[in-house]
């Protein structure tokens, strides 16, 4: 079986450049990983790093014409949000590929979406309020200090640091107008909910099988 590992790239790299640099670097730890055991499994594997051409994954695909693709791409053209538009892309090609759909991606992209489905389903969720660019910022009175305040759509923890935990109306100002201003993107604000952060990864279709809780120290 023909497999494509596919993932975003910082800089350009040709296709057939193997990366061997950046696996010496801990942050491609996760790349690295997958390569090597799709290669002990004896698949044959091909490795395509993406920057700012799509043009590249359409060469790659109708040479090596893969069985499946390995899809790691999170970010492309420095926008985290197009990482739906790549497994689209694949989902229009018809190439059978890892990780989530481009609906899937697009919810969880967006919080404040996300939010509303969970609210939807009856699960609780932190009291939020959306604050979007160009449009008046005032303090919403439904929400309970302290609060943390996040861009709406960006990718894991991304401008979120201690500074986006506000206890104040001051706080709460400057903060909202660091992501407008600075990250130029809209921003969340929800009650600050203290406690641990676990993640649980389910896996399956109509048998579920519930991998073990891992949690995230910061």
């Amino acid at each position: 079986m023909k497999v494509l590992l596919l993932f975003d790239s910082p800089c350009y790299r040709p296709r057939g450049y193997d990366f061997q640099e950046e696996f010496k670097n801990t942050d491609w730890n996760t790349e690295l990983d997958v390569c090597r055991a799709l290669r002990e499994s004896n698949y044959e594997v091909s490795i395509l790093g993406l920057y700012n051409d799509i043009g590249m994954l359409l060469e790659e695909i109708a040479e090596f014409k893969p069985d499946v693709v390995f899809n790691l791409v999170e970010v492309f053209k420095q926008k985290t949000y197009l990482d739906k538009n790549v497994a689209a892309l694949l989902e229009m090609l018809g190439i059978p590929y890892t990780g989530a759909s481009p609906a899937s991606l697009f919810i969880c992209n967006n919080k404040a979406l996300s939010k509303k489905i969970l609210s939807f389903h009856k699960i609780r969720i932190p009291h939020f309020h959306t604050f979007y660019k160009k449009r008046p910022v005032s303090f919403s009175r439904r929400l309970k200090l302290p609060m943390i305040i996040k861009p709406l759509q960006e990718e894991a923890s991304r401008g979120i640091s201690q500074a986006s935990i506000v206890d104040n109306q001051s706080a709460f100002f400057e903060r909202i107008n660091f992501i407008h201003q600075r990250m130029n993107t809209d921003a969340i604000a929800e009650e600050y909910i203290d406690g641990r952060e676990l993640y649980v990864s389910i896996l399956g279709g109509k048998r579920v099988k519930v991998l073990p809780a891992r949690e995230m120290k910061f």
